[in-house]
């Protein structure tokens, strides 16, 4: 937990002991509300160079648990950065996906429009449809002789 280094003024140390009022006046291991640290620094008794010394001690602190998450910070940019790489791949693949099957579609569609209108000629000639029936009946033939033998 990060704790602020407050200046050291005579308002500080009036605050710092009404905190500590409040504490005493509350039922015990009941923490105050907007701070979980265990951690508290009581200034009174101290001498300057003592209270420096603490300062300093919490301003290396704050730095040690800044760097720590400057460290995770840049292990979250990375992981950004190659998982944007890898969408800007798989766009490029989805791209060329999408081209192909807009092709795929437009053969599918004119390949339809030509078996169209080959039945429609189909329907309309006697001939062609004794050449399906021989066809039919050829293909008929074949299979009946794979499955006897």
């Amino acid at each position: 937990m990060v704790e602020l280094v407050y200046p050291l003024n005579a308002s500080f140390f009036h605050r710092l002991a009404c905190m500590r009022n409040l504490r005493a006046a509350r039922p015990s291991g009941e923490r105050h509300p907007r701070r979980a640290s265990s951690t508290r620094v009581s200034y009174i008794g101290w001498t300057r160079a003592g209270r420096m010394q603490e300062q300093e001690r919490l301003v290396k602190e704050q730095d040690e648990q800044l760097e720590s998450l400057g460290q995770g910070v840049s292990r979250v940019k990375a992981l950004a950065g190659v998982m944007k790489n890898e969408l800007d791949e798989q766009a490029v693949i989805l791209d060329r996906l999408e081209d192909d099957v807009e092709r795929t579609d437009s053969s599918m569609r004119s390949m339809q429009k030509r078996l169209g209108s080959l039945l429609e000629q189909a329907k309309s000639s006697d001939r062609a449809l004794w050449s399906v029936i021989g066809c039919l009946l050829v293909l008929l033939a074949v299979l009946t002789f794979l499955v006897l033998s």
